[in-house]
């Protein structure tokens, strides 16, 4: 299949090299061994990366329904992208927009609307979606609006603002039916307004990945009264290329990526390495079922280029598929949506 380049970067061996901890012991996926490049003993300068024709990105459960969840569509040879909706027990998949381009994680609300970024015509704004496809609405007016999150009702939604992509950041909010924006969290305050990776509990706690004291931490606050208490010092951890961040099905578990993924314990703000990813087998977002039971994630599978003589090219072929964890087991099971 013809690959589809997205990034030119330079880089050795050496530096495609995973930060490497014990994991908590798992069953082996059938699909793929976790490995990472072999480039047959060569310092490559020039490497690339690129993806075939179809990707399956950015899943997320139904708060209402653990057989259901939303995902990224993408065909790069038609230069389609849509907002799908998958019934894991039917096997129903339904369009919800098309021509939408999505960054982070689509989020379902309790109230069965969808909220997601889109970055067309570069303007990064905020839609929703009823989950049935009906009432497609662009939520903003001001450029530059990511990772979304609704509250426990779904009444308001909450998103992270840059008018520059950059300094200065906002956390604003907007009621479903309100036509008022309000600024939740300011560039200035002793967080900084920066809130990444968003997501809120069942009883209204925001987690994010946020600035507190002029360094990045993962950090949570109760709605009502915002005021972030640091869970991990993510610079201190070198964990600072968070990947995704995701409340359980209650408010005392968080999941997270980086390099592999962990569980992190609220009350004694302790995290632990339930799974290790490498260069060719990683997950980049997740979600965790109502039920608390089960994760669903975007699995990057990698593999090195080579030429019809089977020499390297420098070229990394990454895919994006979605696959369910089972929290018990941590076996992995791929969902078919192609």
């Amino acid at each position: 299949m013809k690959p589809y380049i997205l990034l030119i970067i330079l880089i050795s061996t050496g530096l495609l090299a995973c930060r490497k901890d014990k994991a908590i012991a798992y069953p082996v996926d059938n699909n793929l061994e976790c490995s990472d490049f072999d480039w047959g003993g060569k310092t490559i300068a020039l490497t690339w990366f690129s993806s075939e024709r179809f990707q399956y990105q950015t899943p997320y459960f139904n708060p209402n329904n653990n057989n259901e969840f939303v995902y990224n569509y993408k065909d790069y040879e038609l230069n389609e992208y849509k907002l799908m909706k998958y019934n894991i027990q039917t096997a129903v998949k339904t369009e919800l927009a098309s021509n939408v381009k999505i960054i982070n994680q689509p989020k379902w609300s309790r109230k069965g609307w969808i909220a997601f970024d889109n970055v067309y015509g570069a303007n990064y704004q905020m839609w929703i979606v009823k989950d049935n496809g009906d009432s497609l609405t662009q939520f903003t007016t001001n450029t530059s609006n990511l990772f979304p999150a609704w509250d426990a009702t779904g009444d308001n939604l909450y998103w992270q603002h840059s008018p520059v992509l950059g300094i200065p950041y906002y956390l604003f909010k907007k009621g479903l039916y309100s036509s008022i924006v309000d600024t939740v969290m300011r560039d200035g305050d002793i967080n900084e307004g920066y809130s990444a990776y968003n997501d809120i509990s069942i009883d209204n706690k925001i987690i994010s990945k946020v600035g507190i004291g002029n360094k990045t931490h993962i950090g949570y606050t109760d709605l009502n009264n915002i005021s972030f208490t640091s869970l991990i010092d993510l610079e201190q951890s070198n964990l600072i290329g968070l990947r995704g961040l995701i409340w359980s099905n209650n408010s005392q578990i968080a999941y997270f990526l980086h390099g592999g993924l962990y569980k992190l314990n609220i009350a004694s703000k302790k995290h632990t390495l339930l799974m290790d990813f490498c260069e060719t087998k990683k997950y980049i977002k997740i979600s965790c079922s109502s039920n608390g039971k089960k994760l669903i994630g975007e699995r990057v599978d990698s593999y090195i280029k080579k030429d019809v003589n089977g020499n390297i090219t420098g070229q990394i072929v990454g895919n994006s598929t979605i696959y369910l964890i089972d929290l018990e087991t941590l076996e992995e099971t791929k969902i078919n949506l192609e």
